[in-house]
């Protein structure tokens, strides 16, 4: 629909002796409103970008069995970016990595931020919002077991994350579907 209405408003611009003042003006009515109307939908809950990060750490002692034998323990920890409207204001409360919860931690943070390093090399993930946008960094501590809400437990991948909020009083969902493995700043 959108692309129709872009066709016909450029067509009309490259030949506007074809078409009347009041055509013009619908037309470009329905331009703009179809560009603020796509440029909205993506804010949802004021979030305007997501990017989600996990690394593995292990603990510097490492445990063993009775038998003297070394325990693989290795934890995960997870930190999600947003980049947020400072005008809507969405508290994250919860969150689930597969059937696992978590109580979510948040801190608004400067930009540009560095995020980790890529796994397999040296470069630095850096972060950074645009003008007037905001960087809210989203750390989930292990919380007592919860279960996932039902009305998402088929719909979610055990690899995405849920974040459960809230936002003038309502409770809110979002999914981020994909993470990004990433050394911590300790490896360098």
């Amino acid at each position: 629909m959108l692309l129709l209405i872009y066709k016909i408003v450029y067509a009309q611009l490259l030949n506007p002796a074809s078409i009347n003042l009041s055509m013009k003006i619908i037309l470009y009515f329905f331009a703009i409103v179809s560009i603020s109307y796509t440029s909205c939908a993506q804010a949802k809950y004021g979030v305007v970008k997501t990017q989600a990060f996990y690394r593995e750490v292990a603990p510097g002692a490492m445990s063993a069995d009775d038998r003297g034998n070394q325990q693989n323990i290795v934890d995960t920890v997870y930190s999600i970016f947003l980049e947020i409207k400072p005008i809507k204001t969405t508290v994250w409360k919860k969150a689930w990595v597969g059937s696992r919860s978590y109580k979510v931690l948040s801190t608004i943070m400067s930009t540009p931020h560095i995020a980790g390093m890529k796994k397999d090399s040296m470069e630095k993930i850096i972060i950074s919002t645009q003008r007037k946008n905001q960087l809210l960094q989203l750390n989930l501590e292990k919380s007592m077991a919860e279960p996932i809400p039902a009305k998402f437990k088929t719909s979610v991948s055990p690899k995405a994350i849920l974040l459960q909020g809230v936002q003038n009083g309502k409770t809110v969902y979002m999914s981020i579907k994909t993470m990004k493995q990433v050394r911590g700043q300790e490896n360098e």
